[in-house]
């Protein structure tokens, strides 16, 4: 006689995707743990800083060297302020806390997101491979914001499209959004490709027009903040200076993150192509702008995985069809079956609020200290007076305009500051091209801070001449032979 297979008990599927939510906490809250080591916190910081004290405004920002004169719009004047608001009452760790509160926070989203179509191994899963997809963008940048509300507007327009009501409460998260990151109009174009979906689906006209309103609202309202129209300027003008930026290079599928996501997307086109009945167009439309965002290049991968989880779950969920849904040509209307439980959606809460209040404890416990492998310059460098021209390396400058505000940076990663011809110029130095030497003399610095394994730190030191003064790390601090 054949023996059957005994059935696990009831709580079994959900006890282990509430420990693998909690292992990708823990991943989390370890990882947002310590020093900042991403030089481009330093920059927003200082940004912030200038916003804060006013000596910047919204509509006409300065720069914080004379080597950057490009007339610039901020897109993330938002958390830069409340990033230096943190930092002037709490220090770095307050700033770190905040951070990596952020981050569970978002993977508790994606969490609630998932779980609400999926059995609970498979949500925690997907939230696990998210997380993964995402490795290295889940730093101390406004990014991360963008990346929560992509979730949030998927989930919600997948949602809206089903149930055929318009999500107003969009509209001011739109406002928020434009008020914190220069990715907004990812939830304009996810919310619009919902609608023409949804009119695809109906055909219903009216219905599509109604949902329609949400988006335009939006498109409105993005040009009521602070900033003001200009706004839609500062989007355009991104695409003029992403040839001088890695991140905004292709992406490259070898590499881990985008591996991952690469599965991510290769799960959800299978599940699409093998159910029984056609997908809805929304779901297609999503899922083809998750593709859009893997293929553009590596600085919206996790874009595109925040897109995908949502869909993916949605495609992914135990449907049952529901036999009086409504007018012809619609899809039938489709019910979750093994929705989590009050007692594990309260775990689930617990579990990620128990990971924000451990990454803020143990990040304001770990003081005010930066990720510093600079801090051996630091005393020469505040000895310098205010205005000193430093030839520095591209990388580092984020830091530097914090730590030595005084100093007058030839380059620093915040391109919208810089025009095309002075990201040019800086890129020329960096790779030593034909007459570099011309271009060090134009910048007037008699001081430089550059990489020892760098080209143009052994083109200045050995070629121009300058004199070590000290060496640390991985850096050399030159001086000019007549200073």
């Amino acid at each position: 006689m054949a023996r059957t297979r005994a059935a696990a008990p009831p709580w079994f599927g959900p006890t282990v995707g509430l420990l693998l939510l909690l292992a990708g906490l823990g991943l989390a809250a370890a990882g947002s743990h310590g020093p900042l080591p991403n030089d481009d916190t330093y920059f927003h910081l200082r940004f912030g800083r200038e916003f804060l004290d006013g000596t910047w405004s919204l509509r006409s920002p300065g720069s914080v060297s004379t080597f950057a004169t490009e007339s610039w719009v901020p897109t993330q004047w938002l958390p830069q302020v409340a990033m230096a608001w943190l930092e002037r009452h709490g220090g770095l760790g307050a700033v770190a806390a905040a951070s990596g509160a952020l981050v569970v926070a978002y993977l508790g989203l994606l969490w609630a997101i998932a779980r609400r179509h999926l059995a609970p191994v498979a949500a925690a899963a997907l939230v696990l491979a998210v997380m993964l997809a995402s490795a290295g963008h889940l730093t101390a940048r406004p990014q991360v914001i963008s990346y929560v509300l992509t979730a949030w507007f998927t989930a919600a327009w997948l949602r809206a499209v089903a149930d055929r009501r318009p999500p107003y409460h969009l509209v001011p998260l739109t406002w928020l959004w434009a008020a914190c990151h220069g990715m907004w109009p990812v939830g304009l174009v996810v919310g619009v490709l919902a609608c023409v979906g949804a009119w695809l689906d109906t055909r219903e006209a009216r219905t599509a027009l109604r949902l329609a309103t949400v988006p335009l609202a939006g498109a409105v309202v993005a040009a009521l903040t602070p900033v003001g129209p200009a706004l839609y300027g500062a989007v355009v003008a991104v695409g003029g200076r992403s040839e001088f930026f890695a991140e905004w290079g292709p992406t490259d599928f070898t590499v881990p993150s985008p591996a991952v996501l690469a599965l991510l997307l290769a799960l959800l086109v299978t599940v699409l192509a093998r159910r029984r009945r056609r997908p809805s167009w929304t779901t297609c439309l999503l899922a083809l702008l998750a593709l859009a965002w893997a293929l553009y290049s590596a600085r919206t991968v996790p874009v595109s995985a925040a897109v995908l989880a949502p869909v993916l779950a949605h495609a992914l969920r135990r449907t049952e069809p529901d036999v009086t849904a409504g007018a012809p040509g619609v899809p039938e209307a489709e019910h979750h079956r093994g929705a989590p439980s009050r007692l594990e959606l309260a775990v689930g809460g617990a579990a990620v609020a128990l990971a924000v209040v451990a990454v803020v404890v143990l990040n304001l416990r770990a003081g005010d200290e930066p990720d510093d492998d600079l801090a051996w310059a630091a005393p020469a460098l505040d000895a310098l007076p205010a205005g000193t021209v430093l030839l520095d390396d591209w990388g580092r400058g984020g830091y530097l305009m914090w730590r030595h505000p005084q100093l007058d940076l030839v380059m620093h990663g915040y391109g919208d500051t810089f025009t095309v011809e002075e990201l040019r110029r800086n890129t020329d130095l960096t790779d030593v091209e034909p007459r570099w030497d011309e271009m060090v003399a134009d910048t007037g610095a008699r001081w430089a801070l550059l990489r020892t394994d760098s080209s143009l730190g052994y083109a200045v030191e050995h070629d121009l001449g300058w004199e070590r003064v000290e060496t640390g790390g991985d850096h050399v601090l030159l001086r000019h032979p007549g200073e």
